[in-house]
């Protein structure tokens, strides 16, 4: 299964060295991923039915997934990232 998420976010930050202290947020800023999961429930189906009887446990999937957070209109301070890989492993209850 192929996904898309989109969304906005703000940081609040607060940085102090010796004596002194910075506080502050950024504007909203606009963040997106993309990625692919494969579901792993179909491997062994009798472990998946066990699963869902005993824990309620749905789905099973391996994601892998490329997520950037997009700069804010403010320079100051900038909190944007590269395209970042990530993969894993989701389970639905």
């Amino acid at each position: 299964m192929v996904y898309a998420i989109g969304g906005v976010y703000k940081n609040y930050y607060t940085e102090t060295v010796g004596p002194l202290s910075v506080t502050g947020s950024t504007p909203f800023a606009a963040f997106y991923a993309v990625g692919l999961m494969f579901q792993l429930d179909w491997i062994d189906t009798e472990t998946h039915a066990n699963g869902y009887d005993d824990f309620g446990l749905e789905n099973t999937f391996l994601f892998i997934e490329g997520r950037s957070f997009l700069q804010a209109t403010s320079l100051n301070p900038d909190f944007s990232t590269p395209l970042q890989l990530n993969a894993g492993l989701r389970v639905e209850f």
